[in-house]
């Protein structure tokens, strides 16, 4: 299963990451559709939506970006801009993206999950291919400049021991044992 490292800015926690992905998909949706403007409610629900898409997938673990063996073969994901960043200028914190079909499977659940509450909200269904084509292009500009791939990652000895932590809890919280 691939699984990519989210590595953000140390100022940044996952909430924060998670406002930016929402309103690159706001935005996103505003600019496929007729309907201006979405609206605040709108927003919210998206957010909301996309939590939920990435709490099962977003992982964090106490020993994870700790160890060489973690940035070794490191390298850009497919969604990285090509003038973005090098894995040394995001020092942590550190989380994994699991994605069993890889990035098209997170556009198309994504798809998927916003489709429906926007079909609702707009009075009636985008194609499906205007649809993905917002996801993604909010996806690439929310996670593409944090994302790293890693074939090794997860699979060396240490990794066995890793004592999982709740991504969502910011600060001290997420460090001092707020284990799942």
């Amino acid at each position: 299963m691939p699984t990519y490292q989210l590595r953000l800015p140390d100022s940044r926690r996952l909430d924060d990451w998670l406002d930016e992905v929402s309103w690159a998909t706001w935005d996103e949706v505003v600019h496929h559709t007729t309907v201006e403007p979405l609206g605040p409610h709108a927003f919210v629900r998206i957010r909301q939506i996309l939590r939920e898409r990435f709490e099962s997938t977003v992982k964090a673990y106490r020993s994870c970006g700790l160890w060489s063996y973690c940035r070794a073969g490191a390298r850009p994901s497919a969604w990285m801009p090509e003038a973005c960043c090098r894995p040394e200028e995001h020092p942590g914190p550190w989380y994994l993206l699991e994605a069993p079909q890889g990035l098209p499977g997170v556009v198309a659940d994504a798809t998927d999950r916003l489709g429906e509450f926007l079909t609702c909200f707009l009075g009636g269904p985008l194609p499906r291919r205007t649809m993905e084509t917002a996801v993604e292009t909010a996806l690439r500009r929310g996670v593409g400049p944090y994302l790293y791939e890693n074939p090794g990652c997860g699979s060396h000895p240490f990794c066995d021991a890793r004592i999982p932590l709740n991504p969502w809890l910011a600060g001290e919280d997420a460090a001092d044992g707020a284990y799942v």
